[in-house]
């Protein structure tokens, strides 16, 4: 009977630990997008620069490296369309993780994080000392996330549509 309250006790404190750290967690992946958005606007910056001295429109500048006879340029083009693409999700997803808050953060995160820069910054993430109302209220929902999972599991189990009850053989 003790193992039945201490296991579910146990999930919440650990899930509260851990989400305790998306708040440092988030900060630092947030600056790496930030830097990652700096770097590339430089790029396309500077090929939006180049285009406009030239007279033409980005499209247009983009256009010439695919109607080029050569492989080399075609694969500059779909590079340069590549970096202005990664540009603008960058500055969005930039955008969002500053203008949030805690829980808006994780939910960015969630749903539109980049796989490669949360890589980069789980590899060298330390964990902090959370001592934020965010990082209380992130312990919080992990703690009740984590004890209430083992403690009810059936709230947490998804619910089989369309079955009316058992069917006759």
């Amino acid at each position: 009977m003790i193992f039945k309250n201490l296991i579910p006790l146990f999930a919440g404190l650990t899930l509260a630990g851990g989400l305790s750290q998306f708040p440092e967690f988030s900060q630092q992946y947030t600056q790496r997008v930030g830097g990652a958005y700096v770097e590339l606007r430089a790029v396309a910056d500077g090929f939006r620069n180049d285009a406009a001295a030239s007279g033409k429109t980005v499209d247009q500048a983009v256009d010439e490296y695919f109607a080029a006879d050569s492989q080399f340029f075609h694969d500059r083009g779909a590079a340069i369309q590549s970096i202005l693409t990664r540009e603008g999700y960058l500055k969005q997803h930039y955008d969002a993780l500053i203008q949030g808050s805690g829980f808006d953060q994780l939910i960015e995160f969630a749903t539109e994080r980049d796989i490669e820069l949360a890589r980069d910054t789980l590899g060298i993430y330390k964990p902090a000392l959370p001592l934020t109302l965010v990082g209380a209220a992130h312990a919080g929902l992990g703690f009740l996330v984590g004890f209430l999972a083992l403690r009810f599991p059936l709230l947490f189990r998804r619910r089989k549509s369309g079955r009316a009850g058992p069917q006759a053989a």
